[in-house]
């Protein structure tokens, strides 16, 4: 199954999520067998810039 989300798409993660709900990040592109099990997102206030990963449900369109 792949990834409803597009890269490049602003997203936030969900307050639910433990530890990074409410942080803002970036789809990031990844290879079609990555998107099967989960979304990457580049996190805005990520000191070391690794990708996090969510699956679908756990991200919301950031539109504004």
């Amino acid at each position: 199954m792949k990834s409803k989300w597009m890269p490049g798409t602003r997203v936030r993660v969900k307050d639910e999520v433990e530890e990074l709900g409410g942080w803002l990040g970036t789809v990031q592109p990844v290879n079609y067998a990555e998107w099967a099990a989960a979304t990457a997102v580049l996190l805005d206030d990520d000191e070391w810039q690794l990708d996090a990963w969510f699956g679908d449900d756990e991200l919301e369109e950031v539109t504004a």
